[in-house]
């Protein structure tokens, strides 16, 4: 068993809902940490999912500021991370390990 820290997202957040990332056939993926960052001014929200699963829920982020949210959430082979922000300026960071 390979067990490998990843980047399973990083960059812009969609402003409708997408797939940020999809887990490999045989393996399995720990979202371990999740950032978001808001570059503008105003105050926008974010929304995630794993496999369907709303984990952040129109989270509102201030303008010019960082929300950090640190857990621990098994997704398996082929199941997916979605997201998307409610406007222009949200940039999302997941990061975790993918076990194979």
């Amino acid at each position: 068993m390979a067990i490998l820290q990843a980047t399973l997202y990083r960059g812009t957040a969609p402003t409708s809902n997408g797939t940020l990332y999809a887990v490999p056939n045989g393996q399995e993926a720990v979202v371990t940490n999740i950032v978001v960052t808001n570059t503008t001014t105003a105050t926008l929200s974010a929304t995630i999912s794993l496999d369907g699963v709303t984990i952040i829920d129109e989270s509102p982020v201030s303008g010019n500021d960082v929300i950090v949210f640190d857990i621990k959430q098994v997704i398996a082979s082929e199941e997916i991370i979605e997201g998307f922000a409610s406007s222009s300026g949200l940039n999302f960071h997941i990061s975790g390990v993918e076990i194979s």
